[in-house]
């Protein structure tokens, strides 16, 4: 059943909306999976958990190579806050390197968009996992690394300025409000 269920599940890219929710995702899981699989599924969601989780059903490199990969992720975006602000506090230094991981956030650095920053984190996830999901298309495996990638893209859902606007209005009235407060 595992491989019927990942030969039907649409074709996810990033920049694109995602054609199914996580939670549409996990209502067809639990069609063709068993409830220890299911289970697993649910548990597993960015952040990526420091340990698999206790029911899991299978061990493999794959949850450990995302921990890894995440972890360098943090240290290095740690470090790069750490040197804008001139924190005297240093950070730890990962044990791994991932090239792809200091060319993206670089170009990330110099960024002055904070949404086309986290794009471009969020795109240099997408490709580590993409990269992890080869041999694994139509295993349990697969569908973990989907259920991430949907993740990624659900994080983007709704995210328009027709809906933003109004939370940007809300935040920035908050703001004033706060400061005309002080004033007096």
């Amino acid at each position: 059943m595992v491989c019927f269920f990942s030969a039907s599940l649409p074709t996810l890219e990033f920049g694109k909306p995602s054609p199914i929710t996580v939670a549409e995702f996990d209502s067809m899981a639990r069609e063709y999976l068993d409830e220890k699989k299911c289970a697993c599924l649910a548990e597993l969601n960015f952040p990526v958990p420091e340990h698999d989780p206790e029911k899991f059903v299978s061990v493999h490199r794959i949850w450990s190579d995302m921990r890894s990969f995440e972890r360098v992720l943090r240290l290095r975006i740690a470090a790069i806050r750490a040197e804008k602000l001139e924190v005297a506090e240093t950070v730890a230094e990962p044990e791994e390197f991932f090239s792809e991981i200091e060319y993206i956030l670089n170009s990330a650095a110099i960024c002055d968009d904070p949404c086309e920053r986290e794009l471009m984190i969020d795109r240099v996830r997408w490709a580590y996992l993409e990269n992890m999901e080869m041999g694994h298309m139509l295993d349990f495996d697969g569908l973990c690394i989907y259920r991430l990638k949907l993740q990624i893209l659900e994080a983007y859902r709704g995210r328009t300025p027709e809906e933003g606007v109004p939370h940007f209005e809300r935040a920035l009235e908050m703001i004033l409000s706060a400061g005309r407060e002080a004033k007096q």
